[in-house]
């Protein structure tokens, strides 16, 4: 499988997730994903304060990764996997920013 090279990270971001993949448990053949988180609400249905769209680090079981998801080596980052809301190009450049506020989410935009 090919790596995705046409992405790349800002600092304040690989500071956040080389942390983030410190903390990550990956066990039973898990992989490191960003997959992107649409909603966070609370119990009764309510939205939680401060929190923003974005991308978020879990750990994914390989057997259910498709084709869809990109390998994409960060920087200095390990390998991950990435399901990009958008349609990727080979021909375009993307950035990964950290998304400010307390969910350590990530945003993904063509540069």
């Amino acid at each position: 499988m090919t790596v995705v090279t046409n992405i790349s990270i800002t600092p304040a971001a690989e500071a956040v997730l080389t942390s983030q993949l410190r903390e990550l448990a990956l066990a039973n053949g898990a992989l490191p994903v960003l997959v992107f988180i649409q909603f966070y609400n609370e119990p009764d249905g309510s939205r939680v304060p401060g929190f923003v769209p974005g991308y978020q680090l879990a750990a994914w079981p390989a057997k259910y990764l498709t084709p869809d998801w990109l390998p994409v080596r960060l920087s200095k980052a390990q390998q991950l996997h990435l399901l990009p809301r958008l349609e990727w190009s080979k021909d375009r450049r993307y950035l990964v920013d950290n998304i400010s506020g307390p969910f350590a989410l990530f945003s993904l935009s063509v540069v």
